[in-house]
């Protein structure tokens, strides 16, 4: 029984993330220029719309399911390689910190990003190569409580903004991006702060805290379609 479900939990991970990927891609990203490459080599055949965040929120959830479902993929490939599975992690985290910070920013701020986007790199790898030299887990875990933290802060911050300038009926999908994140970051914090106090010994609860962030931005699609085509 526990062996079907960690299957349920790897392969459900993996195949929601792909699915939810490409129907946000589909159904939701605003661009004219969609195709199967699109979705396949989306951060480099979308960059601009990837590195404008704060005009096309969308790309959030895109990019955090591609990068689960090319992660997972990896990890299946390599027979779930300990190494394989921190430098996904420090991607997600990497990305995370990255999408916060470039919401907030002017797109005109290129310099400012790239600066705080290679401090981010450093920290990440500095982290990561930590944690593989010592076979310490906490010390990733570490960042991802921080980085975790730093998401539910940044998410609230954009959800008050959006409210105050009525900026919901022009885009409702950022309030879902946001939401899930929010979602999302809660229940990372949960799982890390478990671990840290032993009431868990594995990993295990982050990967249903990423099922049930995957199924909110999946079954949240419709609901953005039918606000969208009410409030146009």
């Amino acid at each position: 029984m526990d062996a079907f479900i960690a299957e349920i939990r790897t392969y459900g991970t993996f195949a929601l993330s792909g699915i939810t990927a490409m129907l946000w891609y589909l159904v939701l990203f605003r661009s004219m220029h969609r195709s199967a490459a699109g979705i396949i080599f989306f951060p480099i055949a979308h960059s601009g719309s990837v590195v404008n965040v704060r005009d096309n929120t969308e790309t959030i959830p895109i990019v955090l399911c591609y990068l689960m479902f090319i992660i997972g993929l990896g990890s299946l490939l390599s027979s779930a390689d300990p190494n394989v599975y921190i430098s996904g992690w420090g991607l997600l985290l990497l990305y995370q910190l990255i999408a916060i910070s470039a919401y907030f920013l002017n797109p005109r701020h290129r310099v400012i990003l790239s600066i705080i986007s290679l401090i981010f790199l450093l920290l990440v790898i500095y982290f990561a190569v930590k944690t593989v030299r010592t076979e310490v887990f906490q010390i990733m875990n570490n960042l991802d409580f921080v980085t975790q933290v730093y998401v539910i802060i940044g998410s609230i911050i954009a959800i008050v903004s959006i409210i105050r300038n009525d900026r919901f009926a022009k885009e409702p999908e950022t309030l879902f991006v946001f939401f899930g994140l929010i979602i999302y970051s809660f229940l990372q914090c949960l799982s890390t702060i478990m671990l840290a106090f032993d009431f868990i010994q594995n990993f295990d609860f982050a990967y249903y805290a990423t099922l049930i962030t995957l199924l909110f931005w999946l079954a949240s699609i419709p609901w953005i379609k039918r606000l969208k085509s009410r409030l146009t």
